[in-house]
């Protein structure tokens, strides 16, 4: 084979080698360029859903809610108690003679209240002291005679009985005329007198009432429901008709419920020194039981759960709706103290009637400020009603 021969067949090597490489070459760019167009279909597609399922998903407003410490009121509806009550009855028979304490007056402890006329009842213990200074001698001069030998001991111990009998009618009769004074017990008001003078009374008969107004008892009823969140010392809030208000303590809780009612007793006391309430006084009394968490809400926030409970709807922080039960706690001026929810959630305040557990919705916030969860509810349920 010649030169030349052998160099056409080069050239045309050389040729078919080029012509190869240029078209995978070319291959390889229309493969590059047809993945890039087909990664922004997909990804406007993906883009394209997302924008259609945000504006499905359903617009609600909400608002962060914490817990706050809540004792709740327990109410009790009484009335004032004298401390002590007594009728002051006579120990003895006999016609009244004075009668120094008039109705409604203050007496002090051993106060006379009705004096009984003493008749013979001061010759008796005159009497009865005579007897017993004979009986004094005799038992002396038996002393003197047994030391002599002149008196047996039988005649010693008759003579010592003697004495004993007199020392006893001369106490008995003294007591006697220490009874023609019905004195007071205790001090407090004369509240009645049941007696005047020349009225006659006899043993047990009442001489006159008497109150004991200090410490003043208030005397209510709770349901069993509160009973048992109160205790012995909790402070209680006592306000009177008139509007006076006073502070006093638990000192009594019933342990057994009454037949009708089912209700327990309860008595908080309060000071009156200055004695200027009185027995018998319409009061509302309000005790403040065991701190709890709660939140205070907007009570048209609450909606009724299926099962027939009380709940409400939140969102988390994937904007997806969560269904809670609650309990109803008090209802007040602010709103409502409710529990059963965790320290702090997003409650659904416009719309929650409108969406279901589990459900995507896009959330509208609402700012709380620095007012309470129920006023910035009911500020929120305004918007909502105005859009």
């Amino acid at each position: 084979m010649t030169v030349w021969s052998t160099l056409a067949v080069f050239y045309l090597f050389l040729t078919e080698w080029i012509m190869n490489s240029n078209l995978r070459i070319a291959l390889i760019l229309a493969g590059l360029i047809s993945v890039w167009m087909l990664s922004g279909l997909v990804a406007k597609d993906e883009t394209s859903q997302n924008s259609i399922d945000e504006q499905q998903a359903f617009s609600v407003r909400a608002l962060e809610s914490r817990a706050q410490d809540y004792r709740r009121p327990i109410y009790i509806r009484g009335r004032t108690q004298a401390e002590r009550s007594v009728n002051v009855a006579a120990e003895t028979d006999g016609l009244v003679e004075k009668t120094p304490a008039a109705e409604g007056q203050w007496v002090e402890r051993g106060a006379v209240l009705c004096e009984l006329r003493k008749e013979d009842r001061l010759l008796r213990v005159a009497q009865a002291k005579a007897q017993l200074d004979k009986a004094q001698i005799d038992y002396d001069a038996a002393l003197k005679l047994k030391d002599s030998g002149y008196q047996s001991r039988s005649q010693i111990a008759a003579s010592k009985v003697n004495l004993a009998l007199a020392r006893a009618e001369l106490e008995r009769n003294q007591n006697v005329l220490e009874r023609l004074q019905v004195r007071a017990p205790f001090a407090g008001v004369l509240e009645r007198r049941y007696t005047e003078q020349g009225d006659f009374i006899t043993r047990g008969s009442p001489c006159a009432t008497l109150l004991e107004l200090n410490p003043l008892i208030v005397v209510g009823e709770v349901s069993e429901r509160d009973i048992s969140a109160l205790s012995i010392g909790d402070e209680a809030q006592v306000r009177f008709v008139n509007g006076e208000l006073r502070v006093g303590r638990v000192r009594y809780l019933g342990h057994q419920a009454r037949e009708l009612t089912r209700t327990f007793k309860v008595e908080i006391e309060l000071d009156n020194s200055d004695h200027s309430l009185v027995s018998g006084l319409t009061a509302d009394v309000q005790v403040n039981a065991e701190s709890v968490q709660a939140h205070l809400l907007s009570p048209a926030l609450l909606t009724l759960l299926d099962k027939g409970s009380l709940g409400l709807r939140s969102v988390d922080k994937d904007n997806r709706v969560q269904v809670h039960e609650v309990q109803l706690l008090a209802d007040s001026q602010d709103g409502v103290w409710v529990t059963g929810l965790p320290e702090s959630l997003r409650l659904i305040t416009v719309g929650q009637d409108y969406v279901s557990e589990g459900e995507l919705v896009t959330v509208v916030e609402s700012d709380s400020g620095s007012g309470s969860n129920a006023e910035a509810a009911r500020n929120s349920d305004r918007d909502g009603g105005s859009e």
